[in-house]
């Protein structure tokens, strides 16, 4: 009776699993964050860190107006990058909204000719050429 059923034991294997799983997903998750800290520090990427545990002491925050109104006065690039997404949200939706533009093409000649018996005079050509430019 102490002895679990096979359906227990699978469902058991089935769990560990999945949790082991997850431990070893969550430590290349960990890894890759190393790494990306390394890097954007300049360090060496194998450089182990010795990080100070979440401390207690918070500094007094501002309200939010007045954060963005300071960091947008002290750097201008921020201005520049919203103007930046700004001009790619429109591009967005001018390309999501279903217009059509037709692309019409003319030419036009006209030839006189004085020389040869078999053709007219005077003749001329007009071709108009249109379509859809998607």
């Amino acid at each position: 009776m102490g002895a679990l059923s096979n359906r227990n034991r699978s469902r058991v294997a089935r769990n560990y699993c999945r949790r082991s799983k997850k431990l070893l997903t969550t430590d290349f998750q960990l890894d890759d964050l190393k790494l990306k800290l390394n890097d954007l520090m300049g360090l060496p990427l194998t450089t182990v860190l010795d990080l100070d545990p979440v401390s207690v002491e918070s500094q007094e925050t501002c309200p939010l107006e007045e954060c963005v109104t300071t960091a947008t006065a002290s750097h201008p690039e921020i201005l520049e990058a919203r103007a930046e997404v700004e001009k790619a949200e429109a591009a967005v939706r001018l390309a999501k909204t279903d217009i059509w533009v037709p692309d019409v093409e003319a030419f036009g000649r006209y030839s006189y000719q004085n020389n040869v018996p078999f053709l007219a005079r005077n003749f001329g050509t007009l071709v108009f050429i249109s379509g859809m430019n998607c």
